[in-house]
């Protein structure tokens, strides 16, 4: 899951119901390979990302398509406001 505060910060959550170490190590090797690339994106970058996404077959329902632009509205302007 990935969420955005109120200042534009990315935080990305994994959740997992396993109890085995073995599997909550792969789980922190996933996460890390999820972090990488998200570290890197601007709010511009997850605007487009999720243009794409909502354009997509796999687009999800009208209510989520609603809170989408509530989002994009918000990205635009904190980049709008970013010096």
């Amino acid at each position: 899951m990935l969420c955005i505060d109120g200042e534009g910060i990315l935080t990305v959550i994994e959740t997992r119901l396993a109890r085995n170490p073995q599997i909550r190590r792969e789980v922190v090797g996933q996460i890390m390979e999820y972090v990488g690339p998200v570290s890197k994106w601007r709010a511009q970058d997850v605007v487009e990302l999720s243009d794409r996404y909502f354009q997509s077959e796999n687009a999800p329902d009208e209510q989520c398509i609603r809170a989408m632009k509530i989002l994009k509205s918000f990205f635009s302007l904190l980049t709008k406001n970013m010096v």
